[in-house]
């Protein structure tokens, strides 16, 4: 962060704790709110997720988006299992997607509660283990999980889209999305995802290169 929005940030937070390279949500300063929209106005800032902002010149990698979604995360989710999936993790590993995604898409176990909670949409499916790592701390479906439950449940293009994006950003493979696959055999748009992925394979929805 530069020192000039660092100036300007600093003293909305009252003397609470600032760390001017993290993602933040709106400061306690009752102005603050005003402030932040001002400053992202004029480019200091640039919003990451729902309400969580940072600054404008510091690096977005997947562990700084990660930490972005955690700040919307409910403890209580996560204590009962939720894992961050769908768009959003597919925004963690290779920032696709609406940019800057309105909510979190959080996996949590059958037979729970499916509230959602502020800016969380939740989602009940089964994930194993194995198809779970933590990125910045955040638990998240993996690149290839990721893959293959977008090929379930958005249409062709935009599931194209995606594959080709965790390709890019995580060097998924075909194979490891299909492997995913054969571990969900009941899951809803299985059958559907393994066309998705014949016809990205095949380079069918595909943007050209350049």
């Amino acid at each position: 962060m530069s020192e000039t929005t660092e100036a300007l940030l600093a003293p909305l937070w009252g003397g609470a704790t600032f760390e001017p390279d993290e993602p933040f949500r709106r400061p306690p300063a009752p102005a603050a709110g005003e402030e932040v929209r001002r400053l992202r106005d004029e480019g200091l800032v640039r919003a990451l997720i729902g309400d969580v902002y940072v600054a404008a010149d510091v690096t977005c990698t997947p562990e700084l988006r990660s930490r972005a979604a955690a700040l919307l995360v409910p403890g209580r989710l996560l204590a009962v299992g939720g894992v961050v999936g769908f768009g959003s993790a597919a925004w963690i590993h290779a920032e696709w997607g609406a940019v800057p995604p309105e909510q979190v898409e959080m996996i949590l176990p059958s037979g729970l509660n499916r509230a959602g909670w502020g800016w969380v949409r939740v989602r009940q499916v089964r994930v194993r283990p194995e198809h779970v790592g933590l990125v910045a701390g955040l638990p998240v479906t993996s690149p290839a999980r990721t893959a293959a439950d977008l090929a379930r449940d958005r249409p062709p293009p935009l599931a194209h889209d995606a594959l080709s994006a965790l390709a890019g950003a995580c060097g998924i493979t075909a194979a490891q999305v299909r492997g995913c696959l054969d571990g969900m055999p009941r899951a809803r748009g299985v059958s559907r995802a393994r066309a998705v992925l014949e016809a990205w394979e095949r380079g069918v929805g595909r943007a050209p290169p350049g």
